[in-house]
């Protein structure tokens, strides 16, 4: 079973990335990755795909086949094995137990684990100790730190070395003047909001 909210083992994964379909006829999934380079799972190991609406499959990896020149994953487990299996997982959150994926570099994080975390940093030079939280990430060919303010105001902010400077209890950045809270990059967030869901 993949952990969900409230479960005590979901500090234990760690979403790699989302399902964006299915590739094939034989129940592949296509994966939109989350910058993790050669941080993918090995045949044999477990992953956790798991629904917006909390539903869930353990799954077991039987090839994992990386998209060259793009963020993309194909993903085969031994518990799919057809088309429309695939397709009904579209969206979902794909995970791994964190003890299995290799050690980081010290300049490296992974997303999943920004989330929830206060921004602080420059922007444009100038010191600011309150730049929101790490609400979510939207997953693309640039991921983006979705920072939400004390206002509900949501921005966003590259996964990118040149915009994120360290990770360490909370986001440390340095960005160039016009982009922050004040900034046209931003949006109200609405009743229902997104969510913020990374993990």
């Amino acid at each position: 079973m993949a952990p969900g909210p409230g479960d005590d083992r979901a500090g234990e994964a760690l979403e790699i990335g989302v399902v964006a379909g299915a590739h094939g006829v034989r129940g592949a999934l296509r994966v939109r990755l989350h910058g993790l380079g050669g941080a993918l799972p090995e045949p044999g190991s477990r992953v956790w795909v798991v629904s917006r609406g909390g539903a869930h499959l353990d799954g077991t990896v039987r090839r994992c086949v990386p998209v060259p020149g793009k963020p993309m994953l194909r993903l085969f487990l031994a518990e799919l094995s057809r088309r429309d299996e695939a397709e009904a997982l579209r969206g979902a959150s794909v995970r791994v137990p964190r003890g299995e994926l290799p050690p980081l570099a010290d300049d490296e994080f992974y997303l999943a684990d920004a989330v929830g975390l206060p921004v602080r940093g420059r922007v444009g030079g100038e010191p600011h100790d309150d730049l929101g939280v790490v609400a979510g990430v939207l997953a693309g060919n640039q991921d983006l730190l979705v920072v939400r303010t004390a206002d509900d105001v949501e921005w966003y902010i590259p996964a990118a070395a040149g915009f994120v400077r360290e990770v360490d209890g909370a986001v440390h950045v340095d960005l160039p003047e016009g982009m922050g809270p004040s900034s046209g990059a931003r949006r109200p967030v609405r009743a229902k909001g997104r969510g913020g869901d990374s993990t």
